[in-house]
Order: structure tokens, then C-alpha cells, then sequence
């Protein structure tokens, strides 16, 4: 059910953008895997180049990789989501495919304007933008609040210019010892010659 929702958002954005699948009609009937976790999806490019469940029979020509954590990683960024992803297979369809998915764009005006009117649509995105804006803002703030209360108020967390401090302080005393070492070495081999 999921799978076929974001097929059916895939091919929506694709019919609005005559570019898009026009780049990707060269390859049609190549099989494309999608994995994100637990979740695979074999998609196949139709010679209009929009997408379509593969049969299970096909094998891919390429795989694309999203790790799961990159989904909230990415904090809702177009550009960190897609630099998270890894393309395997093809190299012509695979760099095809990642030049698409960094320019395909969802104009969702478009989208609303024939059920809400012009000016309604535009209001609503922009709404609805400054809403998205506002809300990585907040969990921004929150984070660094948090990392903030967990490193000073109640120190479970070290703070990144101490844990440096440490860790430098741990090597050179590291290498101290190192030195001794030898250095005793050095002494119980003369002592015993």
C-alpha cells in the first residue's frame, strides 16, 4: 500500500515535468530497487518514463539505497536526503536517475489551485512553507536545548571541546608511558650487560 502511494506521488510528479521523463524514456524497461531498511520496492521505467511495479522475475539494473536514519537525519532537507543515498548498478541509468531526483520539484500550487483557487493555493503553500520553516527552527532550538541541559545542567553528555581536551590529555599520557617504558627497558638492559 505504501509502495504504491509513493509510485503513484513518483508518477504524479513525473506527469507534470515532460524534462523528467523524457530523460528516463532511454531506459525503458530497466528495473530500478528501491531499499530503505526493511522496505524494497522493484520499480520498472515504462516507455513513457514514468514508473511502474517491476515483476518479480526482473532483476534491477539499479539499486538505490536510502539508509532509514537519513529520513530524520535530513530533518525534511531535500539535499541531505539525497546526498544520503546510495546509487549501485548502471552508471548511464544511475546518474540519470540521481540528476532527476535533485531537480524534480513538487509545485503543490498546481495542485491546489484548481480546488481552492489561485490566490487560495498561494497562500496555502506559503503557509504552509513558513509552517515547515518555523517547525525545523523549534526542533532545531529544542536539540541544541537539550544537548545544552545534558552537558551542562545534568552532565550526562561531555561536550565536544572537552572530549577533545581528554583525549589529547589520554594520548600524551599514552605516549609518557610509552617513553618510560623504553626508557626502563633501556636501564634493566644495561644494568644486566
Amino acid at each position: 500500500m505504501l509502495i504504491r502511494t509513493a509510485l503513484g506521488f513518483a508518477n504524479h510528479l513525473l506527469a507534470g515535468e515532460a524534462w523528467a521523463r523524457a530523460r528516463l524514456q532511454p531506459f525503458a524497461g530497466q528495473g530500478v530497487r528501491l531499499v530503505c531498511g526493511p522496505i524494497i520496492a522493484d520499480l520498472s521505467i515504462r516507455p513513457d518514463g514514468a514508473l511502474a511495479v517491476a515483476d518479480a522475475s526482473s532483476a534491477p539494473a539499479v539499486e538505490l539505497i536510502l539508509p532509514p536514519e537519513a529520513l530524520w537525519q535530513s530533518g525534511g532537507n531535500r539535499e541531505a536526503l539525497i546526498s544520503a543515498a546510495r546509487l549501485n548498478g548502471a552508471a548511464d541509468l544511475a546518474e540519470t536517475i540521481g540528476f532527476v531526483l535533485r531537480h524534480l520539484r513538487w509545485d503543490i500550487e498546481d495542485d491546489l489551485a484548481p480546488i481552492f483557487g489561485d490566490v487560495a493555493a498561494r497562500r496555502l503553500a506559503k503557509g504552509a512553507s513558513r509552517f515547515l520553516a518555523w517547525h525545523r527552527r523549534q526542533t532545531l532550538a529544542f536539540s541544541q536545548n537539550v544537548i545544552e541541559y545534558f552537558s551542562l545542567e545534568k552532565p550526562l553528555i561531555v561536550p565536544r571541546a572537552e572530549f577533545g581536551a581528554f583525549a589529547r590529555d589520554v594520548a600524551q599520557i599514552t605516549d609518557a608511558a610509552e617513553r618510560l617504558g623504553r626508557r626502563i627497558d633501556t636501564l634493566a638492559t644495561r644494568r644486566n650487560s
